[in-house]
């Protein structure tokens, strides 16, 4: 049998972490996929719905986030109008 050798070395790390309740990661999630289509997900004319879902799937759980952006063109501020 031969001998194990164990190489030992040091570096310095930082570890960032975060845990997040439904509401903030839905959030995120919101505002991640807003920026992705250029709308502010804040705006009175604008909806948004994050459904979050875990199902079994063959090979683990598969986590999924389903966001809907809704934007009311009828509400939203037109040019020319006043602020």
């Amino acid at each position: 049998m031969s001998e194990i050798k164990i190489n030992t070395g040091r570096t310095n790390t930082t570890t960032h972490r975060a845990v997040l309740d439904s509401a903030a990661l839905e959030r995120v999630i919101i505002e991640h996929v807003a920026a992705a289509a250029g709308v502010n997900p804040d705006a009175s004319c604008v909806r948004v719905q994050c459904n979050l879902s875990s199902r079994m799937g063959n090979y683990g759980i598969i986590n999924e986030g389903i966001v809907t952006i809704t934007v009311d063109h009828s509400a939203a501020p037109q040019v020319g109008d006043s602020l």
